[in-house]
């Protein structure tokens, strides 16, 4: 995560949820630093994918790492993470 500045989740689903999208990005345990958190708002009627962008506080002491990835919510949703992007700037 050295030169990682930020990522992009790509979530899809087959209903839209009523209420958006929340991710947490972790260090080393669900509970461990936040690094990062990003949110997309409740997506539009027939919308089947949304983009969340996490800006990444960067790890950089050269140790290898556990990284989670969280989902925070209310509402019980089917919805995948399609691709994350991880982007140097």
């Amino acid at each position: 995560l050295t030169a990682v500045r930020s990522l992009n989740f790509i979530i899809g689903w087959q209903a839209p949820p009523q209420t958006g999208y929340t991710f947490e990005v972790r260090l080393d345990a669900p509970d461990g630093k936040l690094l990062g958190k990003g949110t997309m708002p409740a997506p539009q009627k027939g919308q089947q994918y949304g983009n969340i962008m996490v800006p990444l506080e960067t790890v950089s002491d050269g140790k290898l790492h556990s990284v989670y990835f969280l989902y925070n919510g209310t509402e019980k949703t089917a919805a995948g993470i399609n691709s994350i992007q991880f982007n140097a700037k």
